[in-house]
């Protein structure tokens, strides 16, 4: 069969795609190059005219990952078709759904690289859902679920911050030995509580459960 010419810029996202979703639903170990090419129906010529190593793809599935999970936080925070503890549902079932295939994608993953790239990768979710967060804490002061009266809206900026950062930390509480799925769900039922109480939002208005993401 003969191959279909293509533009770098589309073969190389193509491979990515590829990559992406079998990393996902392998994982890094039984993921091999000859696996991506296969489901491309290129050569290894081809794909090491793009990428290296099995490694340097694995980064960029997983920075094109990262991303679409930044745009999905995003998306729903600023949802106003949902109520606000609908959307922090919608957020938590994410959040975990997200973690379970990370941590799986990234099973017996062992590069010298991998502390520092985590670190980098939660920096980089962070940091681009602020905005969002900013924004969801002024919608709840306006429509009266956060009753903290005290929060002077010069200030709203660092308080989404502090939860955001705040939240990572809880997360990761525990994880000096690895992070796990299983210690992900016991820090997340932590976390609702606790920002509802610095928020001065009453118990009965952050009910949540689990359910499958949107």
């Amino acid at each position: 069969m003969s191959r279909i010419s293509k533009e770098p810029a589309v073969r190389r996202k193509e491979l990515i795609d590829i990559a992406q979703k079998l990393f996902i639903m392998n994982g890094y170990e039984a993921t091999s190059v000859k696996d991506i090419l296969t489901e491309v129906n290129g050569a290894p010529g081809m794909f090491y005219y793009y990428f290296p190593s099995k490694e340097e793809i694995f980064k960029a599935a997983m920075v094109q990952y990262i991303d679409e999970y930044v745009t999905r936080i995003n998306v729903i925070l600023g949802d106003r078709l949902h109520s606000i503890p609908e959307r922090i549902q919608n957020l938590l079932c994410l959040i975990r759904t997200t973690f379970d295939e990370y941590l799986f994608a990234s099973n017996n993953h062992n590069s010298i690289e991998s502390f520092g790239r985590d670190i980098m990768v939660s920096m980089r979710i962070l940091n681009q859902i602020a905005d969002s967060v900013e924004n969801i804490i002024v919608e709840a002061i306006e429509i009266g679920l956060i009753r903290n009266s005290d929060i002077p809206s010069q200030k709203i900026r660092q308080l989404a911050l502090f939860i955001i950062y705040g939240t990572y930390g809880i997360l990761h509480d525990g994880s000096e030995n690895g992070l796990s799925i299983e210690l992900i769900d016991k820090n997340m039922d932590s976390i609702i509580p606790l920002v509802s109480s610095i928020l001065g939002i009453r118990s009965e208005e952050h009910t949540f459960e689990l359910q499958s993401p949107p």
